[in-house]
Formats: C-alpha cells, structure tokens, sequence
C-alpha cells in the first residue's frame, strides 16, 4: 500500500472513531461496496459540502467501465448531481450524456479484422436486449458510444463492460426500491 493510500486509510479510520454509532456518516464510511458507498452518501444530508463530491469521485475512480456509467447515470437521475462540485458534476455529466444520447458511428472498417468482429458482436448483444427494458435506450447508446471512443477494445472489453455496467444497474435499482 502506497503512503497516499495508507495517510487516506488513517485519516478515515480516526474519522470514523470520533463519531457517534448513529451517526448515519459512519454507515456511509464503513460501507465496503464503493457503488453502495455512495448511493448511501447521496442519502445523507448531514455530510459536509465537500465529501459527499469526494466519495463520488473516488467511486468513479474505483469502478470499472460501465459501472462508472452507472454511477453517474444514477446523480442524475435520483437528482443529487446538484450536491457535485463542478469538477465531479462535470466527469458524471460526460459519462452520463453517452449513456443519454443517442451516438452516431461512423468509421470505416477491415472485415474480419479485431475491429470489424468486435463491431458484429456488440450489434448482436444489442439485438437480443429486450426492447421494451427502460435501460436498453442507455444501454445501447452507452456500448455504441464506448465503441465509437475506442474505450472498448476487444470482445473482453465488451464482456467485462457489460458484466460491470448491469451489475451496478441492478445494485442501483435494488438500492432506490
């Protein structure tokens, strides 16, 4: 562990020591999950302006692709993206507009080639998602936007993108039930 990690760690530990046992920070504190982590903070009125920006951004850190999106599609549209400084309502805004706005692919390219089969992968999980799912306009509009950006590279990428982005779909919607 790395000693920005390990002052981090120290810091929270002590926090976390002086508070009260019903204080509704330190279950946000104590939580493990990083994507439950903050959902809970975006509950809790009683945090200080800053650390409730901070625990979104070191999610967003933490979280792989597709999770990330779902943490920022979620600020949005449980409204606590107005609790943001601007730095970390910016970054959610850019995930969230990709899973928001429909995208436009234009490129050309080798068939059969790692690009051409990833394209002809990702269209064939697109096709078998059910249309009438609320997600699947986001879902869509993510993976065509993360192909188009290049951030997805290979049919692992997909894979492990997806895997990422229904698991924290789910936890989201588990969590505002």
């Amino acid at each position: 562990m790395n000693a920005v990690k390990l002052l981090a760690a120290h810091r929270e530990s002590w926090k976390i020591a002086g508070m009260d046992s019903g204080d509704p920070r330190r279950i946000v504190l104590l939580e493990k999950d990083p994507l439950i982590r903050a959902l809970r903070a975006g509950r809790i009125d009683t945090l200080e302006p800053a650390e409730f920006p901070t625990i979104v951004a070191d999610t967003l850190a933490t979280l792989h692709t597709g999770a990330r999106h779902a943490l920022a599609a979620a600020v949005f549209e449980h409204g606590t993206a107005g609790r943001l400084v601007a730095a970390v309502a910016e970054q959610c805004a850019a995930l969230y507009a990709l899973a928001a706005t429909p995208q436009d692919v234009q490129e050309s390219i080798a068939a059969g080639g790692p690009r051409h089969s990833l394209w002809k992968a990702l269209v064939a999980w697109i096709a078998e998602l059910d249309p009438k799912h609320t997600d699947t306009p986001l879902t869509t509009n993510l993976f065509v936007g993360l192909f188009a950006s290049g951030e997805i590279q290979s049919e692992r990428d997909l894979d492990k993108a997806r895997h990422s982005w229904r698991e924290a779909r789910e936890k989201v919607r588990g969590f505002h039930e």
